[in-house]
């Protein structure tokens, strides 16, 4: 049924913990093992062959004297199912094997999500804290068009998450089938006019809360050009589609560096190999020669990151869509998301096949970005900084553009150029008015 919600006791994840917690036949003391946060991530993950995984992963965490004070209090009323169980000694005896234990918890992969709860308190207490990490997650996982209402890429990411394709953060794993297709109008080089749109496939990089993230050729990569992107994912009957209208434009490579971003280094070996090839035929590109597999390898030793570019797809529209004609009652669903001329975005549920309305004109305006403050406060140098991670112009101070450097006096500076000492005589804002001019005309 797909609104069971199911709540387990333990499972894989206390296996695991409690293995690497107690001291085994290599290491008979605690101190002997090897630290729990030392270990490498390998001994934490979710066993592959254990293919349902807990969609909420919630730690128990509760002090050693509350616990040992529980214990004492069950076992003065029979114990129950716990009765005679060794881990309850074992705890009151060796304190840091709960924090080993703990400590092991937290470390856990595989789980769609890990979250903590502080069990110290009243039965009470801990349920409602649990209940509040517990409903935002079923809301999430039930219901994301509510839960997801001004946050489609969040949607999107967490549709990803679900499919063990990216992290928390929106980053690609390493080796996942994280694929998009993107159609795009590209212009031609022989005339003003443009071809059909051409469809790709690219392998997503990241997604963060307003933009999509790919790394592809820089020869082929499109900037400032209009773009449709499509994701699928899941299974029939309740398959789902992300769809996208937006713009493409390139991230700097001073953005890249500055943010740490990569490129796969078997992707940036395949189009240093290909660039090798740009010249024999411009027109259609060359066949692909014998010689290629070896070029790909000796890029591999000498790769070339110049080669390759990173895209950001900017959304203006989104659409999600659930399940098929063929699905069942109240299938498929369809949800709209278009961009508020503000943060964020409106949403709206529409007929699975109506006409989508019209991307908004939001043509790749104008923006001018303005730095005030106090002399001294870094605003010549970040607004260069900042005019090279954009990839934009950057216009200097006017004062500074139109003063001749060498020729400055001291005192120079209060109704001129710097070259001469104001004279008294003169008119007081004839400089303030040639700036004025100058603002105007720029």
């Amino acid at each position: 049924c797909e609104d069971s919600v199911i709540i387990i006791d333990r499972w894989y994840a206390s296996t695991c913990a409690y293995t690497v917690g107690y001291p085994n036949k290599d290491a008979t003391t605690l101190e002997a093992l090897t630290p729990i946060m030392e270990l490498p991530d390998e001994v934490f993950k979710w066993p592959n062959d254990l293919c349902l995984r807990p969609h909420l992963l919630l730690i128990m965490q509760i002090d050693p004297q509350v616990r040992r004070e529980r214990v004492e209090a069950r076992a003065s009323t029979g114990g129950g199912a716990s009765r005679f169980n060794p881990w309850d000694d074992r705890l009151s005896r060796i304190p840091e094997l709960g924090v080993r234990i703990l400590e092991s918890f937290s470390r856990i992969t595989g789980p769609r999500a890990v979250q903590s709860v502080d069990a110290n308190r009243s039965i009470e207490n801990v349920a409602e804290s649990a209940m509040s990490v517990i409903r935002p997650a079923l809301q999430r996982h039930f219901k994301p068009q509510a839960h997801f209402a001004s946050d489609p890429l969040g949607w999107w990411k967490f549709e990803s998450q679900q499919l063990d394709l990216c992290d928390d953060s929106g980053n690609r794993k390493h080796h996942a089938l994280w694929n998009l297709q993107v159609s795009s109008q590209v212009s031609q080089s022989t005339t003003s006019l443009t071809g059909p749109p051409v469809l790709k496939t690219v392998g997503l990089h990241r997604i963060d809360d307003s933009c999509l993230y790919y790394w592809t050729s820089r020869i082929s990569a499109s900037n400032d050009a209009w773009a449709s992107v499509l994701w699928f994912s899941g299974e029939y009957p309740l398959e789902k589609q992300f769809r996208a209208e937006g713009y493409l434009e390139r991230v700097t490579t001073e953005e890249c560096d500055l943010r740490g971003l990569e490129a796969p280094p078997s992707l940036v070996a395949h189009i240093t190999a290909c660039a090798s090839y740009i010249d024999h035929d411009e027109a259609r590109g060359p066949e692909r020669p014998d010689s290629y597999d070896d070029l790909v390898e000796k890029s591999r030793q000498t790769p070339v990151p110049a080669t390759v570019c990173l895209i950001r797809f900017v959304p203006i529209r989104i659409e999600v869509l659930k399940g098929g004609p063929s699905t069942g009652s109240g299938f498929p669903q369809r949800f709209e998301f278009v961009i508020k001329s503000g943060d964020g975005y409106d949403i709206r549920k529409i007929l699975p096949f109506s006409r989508s309305i019209p991307t908004p004109d939001l043509s790749l305006r104008q923006v001018t970005i303005v730095l005030v403050g106090t002399h001294g406060s870094g605003k010549s140098t970040i607004g260069e900084r900042l005019a090279k991670l954009l990839g934009y112009r950057n216009d200097v101070e006017l004062g500074c553009a139109l003063r001749n450097s060498d020729k400055l006096v001291a005192g120079g500076h209060m109704y001129g150029d710097g070259s001469t000492r104001p004279n008294p005589s003169s008119e007081p804002f004839a400089w303030d008015k040639h700036i004025h001019a100058e603002e105007c005309n720029r």
